[in-house]
């Protein structure tokens, strides 16, 4: 008798991921397509870091980081992967983003780690920056954020235990908020 009960809870069980011959969504297959048109690539499961079409596994992906890094990437290319979810890493180094995009970014509730740095991001990105309540890593240096930026973020996120901050160098000026 108790061999049947075992029996009758393992066909309840689904089983989906190890072995499974699921296909990825069409969204998926979507926004891999985008990230590598807009020059980027991307990681999936966590572990594969794809950078053209034909590295794409048969199976069932996720992307779990998107690297943009020295890209032409803009703000409006952003909003084109919004609908990625369960990121944990998004590098965006040394791009057009501006504070704009940071409202696309702070969507990505599971972000762990963001690199924004030497891009258009100011004080004004502050407030969605700080609703990325797991952020463990975030790269700020050569930015538009100041010193009160960036004590507001280090406030703001005690989980984050990385802040990289280096204060651009304003020319005209060297004035502080």
């Amino acid at each position: 008798m108790k061999f049947y009960h075992l029996i009758l809870l393992l066909s309840l069980i689904p089983f989906t991921g190890c072995g499974s011959k699921e296909k990825s969504s069409a969204d998926d297959i979507r926004f891999a397509e985008i990230i590598l048109k807009k020059g980027g690539k991307f990681t999936i499961n966590g572990l594969r870091e794809i950078k053209s079409l034909d590295q794409l596994p048969e199976t069932k992906f996720e992307i779990s980081g998107i690297d943009f890094n020295g890209t032409d990437i803009n703000d409006d290319d952003l909003t084109e992967v919004a609908g990625v979810r369960n990121i944990k890493y998004l590098g965006l180094h040394s791009t057009s983003v501006t504070d704009r995009s940071m409202l696309t970014i702070k969507n990505f509730t599971n972000l762990r780690e963001l690199e924004i740095s030497y891009t258009d991001i100011s004080n004004d990105s502050i407030d969605s920056l700080i609703q990325l309540r797991k952020l463990k890593k975030i790269f700020i240096s050569g930015t538009n954020i100041t010193e009160h930026g960036h004590v507001r973020l280090r406030d703001e996120l005690p989980d984050c235990k990385q802040i990289n901050f280096q204060q651009k160098k304003n020319k005209s000026s060297t004035q502080q908020e």
